[in-house]
């Protein structure tokens, strides 16, 4: 895992262009009940993730351009969340650019809907008067979001190698408990 520079302020093009307003206020109406267009977040973001993350895996850095299939993974959630059978999920973000991350298929059914935390989780999100999450509830590095305590490295967020050391063998330790909750995850 190595840090990446996103700008959440740069949707990509398609992304803008898509049905994604409609399908937040949805989501918002709808919560549980909400049918994640996958195509939505998955089509409009994925040329621009692999460029971004040049063809590897936010997690395992595989490189994928020798043919396996690269997913969007969310970050956090979209539709509920192990640790916490009560959440509905982070589903007013589901559709976010701040949320998508590039993921290999192995990582993302790893990760699934697993999302430790330190704080208290968010259960929903603060509306603005457009009926929309306000740029503190939808931006994930915003103060609302970290807060919670994220015990997941996030390569868009955190400035990952200050978290871990590579030893001269191969092996990796992890210095932080986000580092070392991470490797957990992964191994």
């Amino acid at each position: 895992m190595i840090s990446v520079k996103k700008d959440f302020a740069a949707l990509p093009h398609k992304l803008v262009k898509s049905k994604r307003l409609e399908l937040i206020l949805d989501s918002i109406a709808t919560k549980n009940s909400h049918k994640f267009k996958s195509a939505v977040y998955r089509n409009t973001t994925l040329e621009v993730l692999e460029t971004l993350y040049n063809h590897k895996c936010a997690y395992c850095e595989t490189d994928t351009s020798a043919g396996a299939p690269m997913q969007v993974e969310h970050y956090r959630p979209k539709a509920k969340v192990t640790e916490d059978t009560t959440h509905s999920g982070y589903y007013w973000i589901a559709y976010e650019w701040s949320n998508l991350i590039l993921s290999c298929s192995k990582c993302n059914r790893k990760k699934s809907n697993y999302f430790p935390i330190t704080g208290i989780r968010i259960s929903a999100p603060i509306i603005g008067v457009d009926g929309l999450p306000n740029d503190e509830s939808k931006l994930i590095n915003s103060q609302y979001f970290t807060d919670e305590g994220a015990l997941l490295l996030n390569p868009e967020i955190d400035i990952v190698e200050a978290h871990f050391i590579f030893k001269p063998n191969g092996e990796i330790e992890g210095l932080t408990p986000q580092a070392k909750e991470t490797i957990r995850m992964w191994s």
